[in-house]
């Protein structure tokens, strides 16, 4: 090793010492070991995958005291290995990053609540949603709000006629994440996709807003994510594999779709017959007083 490499690597080495891992280096070959064996090898092959992984396994950090407090709020209990699952459904929902990303900071409380507002200024936040209560958790705004009932049962109801299977709908299977154990793929994949649009809806289209969200902004995420997906099965030459994923999506909508064209069909077609008859009783009118003596209005006699 030359004089200007080996300056760099005590450099290294008491950078890491210092700020990041004890001093101790005997527990196991840790990243130390990494950048010695990196100046042996003649290949660089696999450097930052190592460096990445020790890196990880060194972070201390827990998320404990989100699920604490999440089953305080809601006063549920999450086992430890439904809690990791959860981290693991959220990046696995979608390839699209937007929706991932909206999934984590669910997950992990990141927006301020009017609970949290209230304790930094002093005075009570409502709910956003207007329901009347004041200094309100994360609970009670993503969840248990009254002004959100009725947009909960729409969407238990599309989400039931869409996948025809019975669901959980709590808070922790349909908020949190948790997916019931035999479900299929397609159906799972497709339950990740109504979670992550029922999240969603709150946090870019509604969190500043007063209104509650309505089943057509929930359907219109679903959509969106629609067009996403089968824009990357396409470009990864995996149609077949969004077909089999989005078949009971398509079913729905264009069923939804049929019914709406026969409903104003019908409605068209009850105007036209209803018009028809207002017509012929007017014709009958004029004809009867035709056919009476005696000068009309209706009729003119030459």
């Amino acid at each position: 090793m030359g004089k200007e490499d080996f300056y760099c690597y005590l450099q290294i080495c008491n950078f890491f010492i210092e700020e990041i891992e004890t001093p101790d280096l005997d527990e196991n070959p840790g990243i130390i070991q990494i950048f010695m064996d990196a100046c042996d090898s003649v290949s660089s092959k696999g450097i930052i995958g190592k460096l990445y992984k020790r890196f990880m396994s060194m972070n201390k950090n827990s998320t404990d005291y989100i699920k604490q407090r999440r089953e305080k709020e809601a006063s549920i209990a999450i086992l430890e290995e439904v809690w990791l699952q959860l981290w693991k459904n959220k990046f696995s929902t979608t390839n699209y990053f937007l929706w991932q990303d909206c999934c984590w900071k669910n997950l992990i409380r990141f927006f301020i609540t009017p609970n949290q507002k209230s304790r930094s200024s002093g005075s009570q936040v409502s709910c956003r949603w207007e329901c009347g209560v004041v200094s309100a958790d994360f609970f009670q705004v993503f969840w248990s709000c009254p002004n959100l009932k009725t947009f909960k049962k729409e969407v238990e109801q599309l989400i039931s006629e869409t996948l025809d299977v019975a669901l959980d709908f709590s808070f922790i299977s349909m908020y949190l994440g948790k997916l019931p154990e035999g479900l299929s793929k397609r159906d799972t994949y497709l339950l990740k996709i109504f979670m992550v649009a029922n999240k969603n809806h709150q946090i870019i289209k509604c969190w500043l807003q007063q209104n509650p969200p309505t089943l057509k902004l929930f359907i219109n995420i679903i959509n969106s994510i629609h067009s996403m997906e089968t824009l990357t099965f396409t470009l990864r030459l995996q149609k077949e594999k969004r077909n089999e994923y989005w078949e009971k999506w398509d079913f729905h909508r264009h069923r939804d779709s049929t019914l709406l064209y026969i409903r104003n069909f019908n409605l068209h077609t009850m105007c036209c017959v209803v018009h028809l008859l207002l017509l012929r009783s007017a014709v009958l009118v004029a004809f009867c007083n035709c056919n009476r003596p005696g000068p009309h209005l209706s009729c003119v006699h030459i």
